[in-house]
């Protein structure tokens, strides 16, 4: 009688394991280290942070904001769209508003981590809050910091190990003093 042993199907979808193990996630130091040329050729000239904040009234926007985390994003993303952000006048003044792409994330990062989950893996709270912070230095200290929060959830590419973010601006920027 001939054996029914079943042979694993090669068109199923990996594994989780078997994803990491993948060349394509092999690949992401080589496409890191390709990321950091535009870094060190001086086209990407600005810092690229995900700040996580907590309020000490308990809720969002009551009480005093501080620092729970940040970390910058290396090597540095690719920024576009800026030229699509306009000034519009409102009843607190001029404020810029509209959309930005951060593409070329490194494929190290996790959906959750993108999504403004803590790096223990917890999600932000009542009192929490997490956006992106885009930051050109200046000659004189810290430049300005604008502020933009995720607009959709982050997009992952394997073919070329990269997330790409949509992401809007907010009204309200970090002040440098206040941190």
């Amino acid at each position: 009688m001939a054996s029914c042993a079943s042979k694993p199907n090669p068109y199923a979808p990996l594994t989780f394991a078997e994803i990491e193990k993948s060349f394509a996630r092999k690949m992401i130091p080589l496409a890191d280290s390709a990321r950091a040329l535009g870094v060190r050729m001086g086209v990407k000239t600005y810092e690229v942070r995900i700040v996580r904040t907590a309020w000490t009234g308990g809720f969002r926007g009551e009480g005093m904001e501080y620092v729970v985390e940040e970390h910058q994003l290396t090597p540095t993303p690719m920024l576009s769209g800026l030229d699509g952000i306009t000034q519009a006048t409102e009843s607190v003044g001029q404020v810029e508003q509209g959309n930005v792409t951060l593409s070329e994330i490194s494929g190290r990062y996790s959906e959750d981590f993108l999504r403004g989950f803590g790096q223990d893996g917890t999600a932000p709270g009542p009192n929490e809050q997490v956006y992106y912070e885009v930051r050109y230095p200046t000659a004189d200290g810290d430049g300005i910091r604008r502020r933009f929060y995720l607009r959709a959830g982050p997009a992952y590419y394997a073919d070329t190990a990269e997330w790409k973010l949509s992401l809007e601006r907010q009204i309200e920027d970090r002040p440098p003093e206040r941190y």
